[in-house]
């Protein structure tokens, strides 16, 4: 099945030789050749990539087949993860395997997941991780045991660090994913309930230690620089700026302190109420006072102006849970959001790496295209709401389990994302509803585990 997704996605790879390269992608190449490593986008996919060349260098290859060496890496990945999801959906829904091709076509004919396959952003391998992270949880609670084999504890340790290396959110949804079966698990002993939950936090304990010593120790030794503190203050700092923009109530410390991030009178021009990135990356924008008392000035601002905050949320967040706004609904400007080098020509990726046509006719690129429709994140988050929901109401508390990652991560965009909406940010839930249908299908429709198997198949 991995096989022969794979080999559907190989026209795009062919057609946008040696894959899909955006600024994200610059950022990295110049660390690769010669700027200081920085951590704001992951060091982790930056060193994966410069492997990549060298090793391609040291068989006479161009740069340019070094980054298509991570491409195809890529896409195996991503293959395996989507070939294994679409055998094990019709597996545990006891469908006739035959039908598994049904599912192969879906994952490799889709322009909107072929298109990841050779994007090279961080997202396609965080997301493919927490998808088959959400199916061995399945699998967890599907089995009534709550436990797992050695081969799916090394994978979730495995996929779980891979997770918190390729996105830098992805630490938050191991962290609240241990913290919360901790805390389950201490009270399902105190009430001296059988299941519990230490085969799971085993694995993801071991994978947060290794992230720390790596994210820690690892990258101090590499002298990393910490992604900027201003990252992961998209959503306060908009709702601050909307406070000057709109020349809200603001105590004279508030207003000095504003002052000093950017100059009061700026702020109704260059506020923009569905992304931070224009004020932050703007020339006169001081993020040094952001290291100072902070937190303390966004509570007084909030205090005075709470539905203006209200409103800057509102509005930077609602193409993640709104279902009635088209722009966010009828999406398709998903990598080409990102000005993908390979079709814009008046950027120049350098480095002597080149995008290529490897077909030679520009006919094949316009039947393969960069914009598709796929199922907006507000549909997707209130699916999972109604699926938890009807799984609480048919008493099933622990088959939530596996839909808990994609309710973090949303959880972590409604918090920190700076942007209105950007599909990239859900790919991982959009993919895994695959596994919220199995345990709907298991829970409502046969009310039943899995049936063990007998020792000699298992």
């Amino acid at each position: 099945s991995s096989a022969a997704i794979a080999v559907l996605w190989l026209p795009y790879l062919l057609a946008y030789w040696p894959g899909l390269i955006f600024g994200d992608t610059l950022s990295s190449l110049n660390q690769i050749f010669g700027a200081p490593l920085s951590n704001h986008h992951p060091v982790v996919f930056t060193l994966i990539m410069k492997l990549c060349i060298q090793i391609a260098s040291i068989f006479g290859l161009s740069r340019t087949s070094g980054v298509a060496i991570y491409t195809i890496l890529q896409m195996a990945f991503m293959a395996i993860c989507l070939g294994y999801l679409a055998v094990w959906f019709i597996e545990r829904l006891g469908i006739q395997k035959r039908f598994v091709w049904l599912m192969v076509a879906m994952f490799g004919i889709s322009p909107y997941i072929a298109t990841y396959s050779i994007a090279l952003w961080k997202d396609p391998v965080f997301s493919c991780s927490i998808c088959i992270i959400c199916v061995i949880l399945a699998d967890a609670v599907l089995a009534r045991e709550i436990a797992l084999s050695q081969f799916q504890k090394i994978a979730l340790c495995l996929l779980s660090l891979t997770a918190m290396l390729f996105r830098n959110n992805g630490v938050y949804i191991v962290l609240a994913l241990v913290l919360l079966l901790a805390v389950t698990s201490i009270v399902s002993n105190v009430r001296k309930q059988t299941f519990g939950y230490v085969s799971i936090l085993f694995p993801l304990c071991i994978s947060l230690a290794a992230y720390l010593v790596i994210s820690g120790p690892v990258y101090s030794a590499l002298h990393v620089i910490p992604t900027e503190k201003v990252e992961s203050l998209g959503i306060p700092l908009n709702q601050m700026a909307r406070v000057a923009a709109l020349n809200g109530d603001m105590s004279d410390s508030d207003r000095t302190y504003m002052d000093s991030l950017l100059p009061l009178e700026q702020y109704k021009d260059k506020y923009r109420p569905t992304c931070t990135d224009m004020l932050k990356w703007d020339p006169e924008f001081n993020s040094e006072p952001l290291n100072n008392n902070f937190w303390s000035h966004w509570i007084s601002m909030m205090i005075r102006n709470p539905k203006v905050y209200f409103e800057a949320w509102e509005i930077q967040t609602c193409g993640y849970w709104t279902v009635n706004v088209p722009a966010a609904v009828q999406n398709t400007s998903n990598i080409n959001g990102g000005v993908p080098r390979n079709v814009n020509p008046e950027y120049n990726i350098g480095y002597d790496i080149t995008s290529k046509n490897l077909f030679k006719f520009n006919s094949i690129r316009n039947a393969l295209p960069l914009t598709s429709y796929s199922i907006s994140g507000g549909l997707v988050f209130w699916v999972l709401i109604i699926a938890c929901t009807i799984l609480i109401l048919n008493k099933r508390w622990q088959w939530i389990l596996p839909i808990l990652p994609l309710l973090l991560l949303y959880g972590t965009l409604f918090i920190a994302s700076p942007i209105w909406y950007w599909p990239r940010y859900i790919l991982t839930a959009q993919l895994a509803l695959p596994v919220v249908i199995v345990l709907l299908y298991r829970a409502v429709i046969t009310n039943e585990a899995l049936k063990p198997k007998p020792i000699a198949t298992q």
